[in-house]
């Protein structure tokens, strides 16, 4: 395969990702495309310490980002996580303002990633232009911000126990194992080791989860989603 094949052949492949994307036959967006970078970053990696590549747009191929707030005493909370097919919607508001505001948000690497990164001036001549990109665009921040708004919602008027349920079944992989300390688990909550593991040890008296050392197992995914709905 030639250079010019294989380059098609990625390209055809990372915008399988995007279907909304992939009909978009605007020539501002087919020239992004066409400009796009392919990067793996390892799992645990500090995306946004990279400037390099985070000054550009990113779309996730494959893997997951996970989105943080740190406070000055070090309390981290979750504010979303970024999935294959999806863009982070710090970094897009962020080529949108030329990197002009600094919102102090974290974004690691949950996992191996394949991204595609295309470059902010590439990124804006789409958004001016293409009627279709900036739809897709607006979509995506829009969800982002009521997830946002959600988040906010239950940190203020949700139980703790509800929001426990939530994560154990969003960060669970496919075998329903999560492999996470409770000290971890408490910072994504903004609470105390100690609280967590009282929580978890409900939960397991339940029948709903098992405990071990490094990971959970979550026995019963219908009763915690039950439950977090309650």
């Amino acid at each position: 395969m030639n250079k010019l094949d294989e380059r098609g052949e990625i390209k055809r492949r990372w915008l399988a990702q995007f279907p909304q994307l992939a009909h978009i036959a605007d020539s501002s967006w087919q020239a992004a495309v066409d400009s796009a970078t392919e990067h793996t970053i390892a799992r645990g990696a500090c995306l946004s310490r990279d400037k390099a590549l985070y000054e550009n747009f990113i779309l996730v191929l494959h893997g997951n980002i996970r989105v943080i707030k740190t406070s000055d005493n070090g309390r981290e909370i979750l504010l979303y996580r970024v999935k294959a097919g999806e863009v982070c919607v710090f970094n897009t508001v962020s080529q949108l303002l030329l990197g002009k505001l600094v919102y102090g948000v974290t974004a690691f690497a949950d996992s191996e990633l394949r991204l595609m990164s295309i470059s902010s001036d590439q990124f804006n001549r789409s958004f001016t232009q293409s009627d279709a990109f900036r739809e897709f665009i607006l979509s995506m921040v829009g969800k982002r911000l009521h997830e946002i708004m959600v988040l906010l919602e239950e940190i203020m008027f949700r139980r703790l126990d509800f929001r426990l349920a939530h994560l154990l079944l969003d960060f669970s992989d496919r075998n329903n194992y999560l492999h996470m300390t409770h000290q971890k688990l408490a910072l994504l909550l903004g609470t105390t080791r100690e609280v967590i593991s009282r929580m978890l040890g409900e939960f397991e008296h339940q029948g709903w989860i098992e405990l071990h050392r490094g990971k959970i197992r979550i026995v019963s995914p219908h009763h915690l989603r039950q439950f977090r709905v309650s």
